[in-house]
């Protein structure tokens, strides 16, 4: 359990923690025991997605039978964070969609990357697919499209969401953050 006031406020970590209370980090991201996580102190006023995470923000790969524990992750980490249940609910929900995305769509498996930006939790999710679609996402889906929805859904569920696709892979990055 991190020092009182390391997640909210600290100026610096006093000793490796994991500020998801509650959940061993090391087990959910296959880590080696004593691995410190490199979460950031909170800042107010951040608005924009953070382009340049930490060094070393928490990550997990996953496939089809990682979804599970991804999601678990999410959740402990936007609790940790200090977001509203209805917010942490949806940003499990927008990235569940994304790392579904990515076992559909890009090659069957992906990585999440979680970081603090401000006073909110930034997710990335990553994958070998390719999106062509430039305004995928951006645009509702009418009722007779077959598909199309995820993105939409996730860009509708999150304060801001960033897509960049090529031929090498597609990332993905959605904030949440604990005011809306």
């Amino acid at each position: 359990m991190p020092p009182q006031g390391a997640i909210r406020g600290a100026r610096k970590w006093t000793r490796p923690h994991f500020p998801c209370q509650g959940l061993d980090q090391n087990r959910w991201l296959g880590r080696p025991s004593g691995w410190a996580s490199r979460w950031g102190p909170l800042a107010g006023g951040a608005t924009a997605i953070d382009n340049h995470p930490p060094d070393r923000p928490d990550e997990f790969h996953f496939g089809l039978d990682g979804l599970g524990r991804l999601r678990d992750l999410v959740a402990a980490c936007a609790r940790a964070c200090g977001l509203a249940e209805a917010r942490a609910e949806d940003l499990v929900l927008a990235v569940h969609e994304l790392a579904t995305n990515s076992v559909r769509h890009g090659g069957g498996r992906g990585t999440c990357r979680l970081w603090r930006d401000g006073t909110a939790l930034v997710c990335e999710v990553r994958d070998r697919g390719w999106i062509t679609d430039p305004q995928a996402g951006r645009q509702r889906p009418t009722a007779d499209q077959p598909g199309g929805r995820g993105l939409w859904l996730v860009n509708q569920l999150c304060d801001a969401m960033e897509l960049q696709s090529s031929p090498d892979g597609t990332v993905v990055r959605v904030r949440m953050s604990d005011g809306g």
